[in-house]
């Protein structure tokens, strides 16, 4: 009895996930806002869209990668595959976590070093 409740489950989430896009186009189509409930999976969806069309090329301009001082295998971050010219600053962060660039003190640093990496370019 069980398997059988756990088999109408899946049958239930894989039909839900068949009509989803269906749904979000017959609102879009309408020029309609996607209602609340459906709004999370609808970005999750888009989102996954996206990705699965994109296709990675080089980028031929310079890129600044401005990083926390956490030792990580790769100092540009996975950006020098993609581009020519990558250049990465360290900005000492006192809390560890990601936003911790965008919190005082290191947001000032990192300001510093944007106007001072800017200057040199120009």
């Amino acid at each position: 009895m069980h398997s059988l409740s756990l088999r109408r489950r899946q049958w239930a989430l894989r039909t839900a996930n068949r009509i989803r896009p269906h749904l979000y186009d017959l609102f879009l189509d309408r020029n309609r806002p996607i209602p609340g409930y459906l709004r999370k999976s609808y970005f999750t969806y888009i989102a996954a869209v996206a990705e699965h069309n994109y296709c990675h090329q080089q980028y031929h301009g310079n890129i600044v990668v401005f990083r926390d001082q956490q030792t990580y295998p790769d100092p540009l971050q996975g950006w020098g595959r993609f581009v020519r010219d990558a250049v990465a600053y360290e900005i000492p962060v006192d809390v560890d976590h990601h936003r911790g660039l965008l919190q005082e003190p290191a947001v000032r640093l990192l300001a510093e070093k944007m106007e001072e990496h800017l200057r040199r370019r120009a």
